[in-house]
């Protein structure tokens, strides 16, 4: 094939016994040189071996001590204790033995695959290598998760992309980048030359390599800086429409007897296909698919419920808290063993006369002793302690469980929701079996007139 002689330059290296030419990206070297190569390559194999049997601990066999085990792992995700690990010790093992080894596993990570390289042996037959960069750019790298916030992808994202974000998320998780100063900027530089680099001798093309990646970064950049201020113009126009748009449903639901301040339910763009924007025939069209006198019920039970959630989590009596004493009530419900317990027995109680008297406070309903402090009773008696109810369940449940703990109360408004005429665009109305049966049992225990 004829060479194109512009695409042609040949070199002199500091080996001045030899030159080399480069022809498009293929190096053709003189027949002296590869007698030369090849003395260096052994002797550099050498220097290579000396280096690594100098760092290599021949003891080491019991590596990987640094990763986080199925208990250390389940204790980042969940914060309770694991088997017969208390928290403290879960703690820390995991910030000495775990945190403080992070950079001895980057070294690990640098060194295995220095030696897999250098080493005489072939590990990574025709093809393998290829294989293998596919799965590891594969991986899940939980990008949102490491930072605690999404990463917007502009374009259509493939492994190679995905797998920068991970990376780039986890080492600037570890540290906390100051822009007024160079270090992302060499560490990007270091990633740029890593890959790009090329001998001293042949700099001319090392540098038309970084040109042509400088060159697609920034147009990449251009577009996605483009591509976000765009996103960011529609959703504006999209947030003051939507916001419009609930505030006429708000509207609509007070002028019909059913006092709320934001919609009960969620909305999206997608609502107005079943509930149109304009005020008439929303006034029409919001009577037909929900029956508006059990949503007004519904969102009456949410409101008391989160009504009573504040009081408990702000009253105390004597020292003692209303909070903990009903969430000890709240985890008792869920024991086999029994969902009653004595006063005496409680651990949220550390003087029993003041928190006898504190839970007295919610367990009478109007017609008894005292007033019920919240609007039905929370705690009841009975032969064997004190147990809540099933309104202080439903409760508790807002206040204390894992899947609804600090979210709002519109969740309640679901339970007529999920029974619509037809369904809303856009409004997720499931509940779980156990979130049906929490409201099912306090309108049977409270009557049928809270919710018809």
């Amino acid at each position: 094939m004829p060479t194109n002689l512009s695409s042609m330059r040949s070199y002199t290296p500091l080996f001045s016994i030899y030159t080399y030419t480069i022809v498009g990206s293929e190096f053709r070297f003189d027949g002296s040189f590869l007698l030369v190569a090849y003395s260096f390559f052994l002797h550099t194999m050498t220097d290579q071996k000396e280096y690594w049997l100098e760092k290599i601990d021949p003891d080491r066999s019991t590596p990987g001590d640094y990763v986080l085990n199925g208990k250390d792992r389940l204790y980042c995700a969940t914060g309770k204790s694991q088997g017969s690990f208390k928290k403290s010790e879960l703690r820390s093992r995991i910030k000495q033995d775990r945190v403080q080894a992070l950079p001895k596993r980057f070294q690990d990570l640098f060194d295995d695959i220095a030696l897999l390289q250098q080493s005489d042996e072939v590990f990574f037959a025709d093809g393998e290598k290829a294989e293998l960069w596919k799965e590891l750019v594969d991986v899940e790298n939980h990008a949102s998760t490491t930072l605690g916030f999404d990463i917007e992808f502009t374009e259509s994202a493939n492994d190679e992309f995905e797998f920068g974000v991970g990376l780039g998320a986890i080492l600037r998780s570890l540290k906390s980048i100051d822009y007024s100063e160079s270090h992302e900027a060499d560490l990007i530089w270091g990633l740029i030359i890593g890959l790009c680099g090329w001998p001293t001798e042949v700099y001319e093309t090392e540098a038309e390599r970084i040109d042509g990646l400088i060159s697609k970064l920034e147009k990449k950049r251009k577009s996605r800086t483009e591509d976000l201020e765009e996103r960011i113009t529609q959703r504006e126009i999209l947030r003051i429409s939507l916001d419009e748009y609930r505030n006429r449903i708000v509207e609509v639901l007070n002028d019909n007897g059913i006092e709320v301040d934001e919609v009960p339910f969620p909305v999206g763009p997608t609502t107005k296909v079943s509930i149109p924007p304009e005020k008439q025939e929303m006034e029409e069209t919001l009577p037909e698919i929900i029956n508006l006198n059990q949503l007004k019920k519904t969102v009456e039970l949410s409101n008391i419920v989160e009504s009573d959630g504040n009081h408990i989590r702000n009253k105390g009596w004597r020292g003692e808290e209303a909070e903990p004493i009903v969430e000890e009530l709240w985890w008792q419900s869920a024991n086999r063993s029994g969902d009653t317990i004595r006063v005496e027995n409680m651990n949220s109680v550390s003087n029993n006369q003041p928190g006898t008297s504190l839970i007295n406070k919610y367990s009478y309903s109007s017609g008894g002793t005292n007033e019920c402090l919240t609007h039905y009773t929370l705690i009841e008696q009975t032969n064997h302690g004190r147990k809540l109810t099933e309104y202080g369940k439903l409760v508790s449940y807002c206040l204390f469980s894992e899947k609804r703990h600090n979210l709002n109360y519109n969740w309640i408004t679901k339970y007529r929701l999920s029974n619509l005429r037809e369904p809303i665009y856009g409004v997720s109305t499931k509940l779980s079996d156990q979130e049906r049966s929490l409201i099912q049992n306090v309108i049977n225990e409270v009557g049928a007139d809270l919710i018809k």
